[in-house]
């Protein structure tokens, strides 16, 4: 586990800003939905301050009888206004706890991705959003994640052959597309990393904010091989496509 300096941006945290909630876990399911009712009027007192508040609710406590439809039910229904469930567990798309059918949006951390350095460590193929559609966030949107989200089944099929034989994998497919869509989908993965400024410290490298629209921008290209003359790593850790092929030069 990471210790308390570890979690604040270079140990400067200001614990005024942070509010706990605890209950016991041996605590009934009436305790339990009391502690949920204690954090979120705690955490709808302070967003009427006009702060941004972000409401974490434990595994533990959010898979308890009630809790998380009580907290869907009460939330302020905003657009601004979200709670975050942190489940720590694993779980199988389409066989999640009853509980998840509350949610709007999963994202599914994955420790293989952690292992390759690849942050933020999501699993694409095991991460979904009710948001992701043509009405909430535009067409191209949608048509350029369906199109990655195939390319990243492909790759996840044939991704054993790559760890055994490295650069070297695509010449033993057979069919040329495979070999494509699998190139493709190591320079999305690495495109889909970003230096971020709280992790500054563990990186050493200055944190950067991408757009949502020069991130599908990027992603679009990736899919059309127009970058597939460059090198993987020259998509890792960077922000927008320009810094891709900036940062290429120098390789």
């Amino acid at each position: 586990m990471l210790g308390w300096r570890e979690l604040t941006a270079d140990g400067k945290l200001l614990t005024e800003n942070v509010v706990c909630v605890y209950g016991d876990v041996a605590d009934d399911a009436a305790a339990r939905l009391q502690v949920a009712e204690t954090g979120l009027t705690i955490a709808e007192h302070l967003r009427q301050e006009g702060r941004d508040v972000l409401l974490l609710v434990d595994d533990m406590l959010a898979l308890s009888d009630g809790v998380l439809p009580y907290l869907r039910a009460n939330a302020v229904a905003t657009p601004e206004a979200a709670i975050t469930l942190i489940y720590d567990g694993p779980h199988t798309p389409g066989l999640e706890p009853d509980a998840y059918a509350h949610l709007d949006t999963v994202m599914a951390f994955d420790r293989v991705r952690a292992n390759q350095m690849l942050y933020p460590a999501i699993d694409p193929l095991r991460s979904r959003s009710n948001v992701l559609t043509p009405e909430s966030v535009g067409a191209e949107h949608v048509r350029v994640v369906n199109d990655m989200q195939r390319v990243f089944t492909r790759y996840a099929e044939l991704h054993p052959l790559f760890e055994k034989m490295g650069a070297e994998a695509p010449t033993y497919f057979e069919d040329p597309s495979a070999a494509q869509d699998a190139q493709r989908a190591r320079r999305l993965h690495r495109f889909l990393t970003q230096p971020l400024p709280g992790i500054e410290s563990f990186t050493n490298t200055p944190g950067v904010h991408v757009s949502r629209a020069d991130a599908i921008r990027g992603c679009r290209a990736i899919l059309d091989g127009k970058y597939d003359a460059l090198p993987e790593e020259a998509f890792y850790m960077v922000g927008t496509m320009e810094q891709v092929v900036e940062k290429a030069r120098g390789m």
